[in-house]
């Protein structure tokens, strides 16, 4: 029995956050509260989709009816190895206590990625997982040198001191998701992206800056395969709406 799926998804949306929601924008929360789960059965020859609403309550039940293991134990969820449980409907509810309903199926999700394959192509490796935005293009090209960009105060990422020696062992911890703060002194124009370059090559995006005012927090995807053992140099370059890049320089 095999069993994938993940604890919440990510909004790509410029401008709004990556991870929560206030519920007003309704492809965002389809983005953070639809998840996947695909389960294989000890047997199953051939795959179904199903639409049901579950929950991750529901797996463990399921592993402990599927397994035939014995337990004393009360669970939240029931199990989904037999039929879809009915009389759910899909109650979303945030870190902060808000509640909601998702009132679609399946489709809203067949529509998020359809709309993503726009921005960031599902065919070809998985590396271009790091190419977004307007900036998708310019992903594993050096940028060279440029105008320093006076709007930017200061930036900082959490991952600042992985990049000094990033380890070649099976099983380490790279630094191919990134996050932080960029700080401004004067509002973005909207469509303005921040490029992490890791030693002079563009290796991620930060879709955050667009229309960005005083501080504002990112997460970015980097492209792996620059992440070779050793230390590395990162710096952030600024997109702007016209195409010109200026330079922030190295994270504080």
């Amino acid at each position: 029995m095999l069993v994938v799926t993940a604890d919440h998804g990510i909004s790509f949306i410029p401008a709004l956050q990556q991870r929560h929601t206030d519920f007003s924008n309704p492809d965002q929360v389809a983005d953070i509260y639809r998840i996947p789960t695909f389960i294989k059965y000890p047997n199953q020859k051939f795959g179904d989709v199903d639409d049901c609403a579950i929950t991750n309550l529901d797996l463990l039940p399921t592993i402990i009816d599927v397994t035939q293991t014995k337990s004393s134990w009360t669970f939240a969820g029931k199990s989904l190895a037999n039929t879809c449980p009915i009389g759910r409907t899909r109650v979303i509810v945030s870190a902060t206590g808000q509640k909601s309903e998702l009132a679609g199926g399946f489709e809203e999700t067949i529509a998020r990625a359809a709309s993503y394959a726009k921005v960031v192509s599902n065919v070809g490796p998985i590396r271009k997982v790091a190419s977004v935005g307007e900036s998708a293009s310019l992903i594993g090209y050096r940028i060279g040198k440029r105008t320093t960009d006076t709007r930017i105060v200061e930036w900082a990422t959490k991952q600042k001191q992985m990049f000094s020696n990033v380890s070649g062992e099976r099983g380490s911890r790279i630094p191919a998701l990134v996050t932080g703060e960029v700080t401004v002194s004067t509002s973005l124009k909207i469509g303005t992206e921040g490029i992490i370059a890791v030693d002079g090559i563009a290796a991620g995006v930060i879709g955050e800056l667009s229309g960005a005012r005083s501080r504002v927090s990112f997460t970015a995807v980097l492209d792996y395969t620059l992440l070779t053992p050793g230390p590395h140099s990162i710096e952030l370059f600024i997109r702007n709406p016209d195409g010109s890049i200026t330079s922030a320089g190295a994270p504080s």
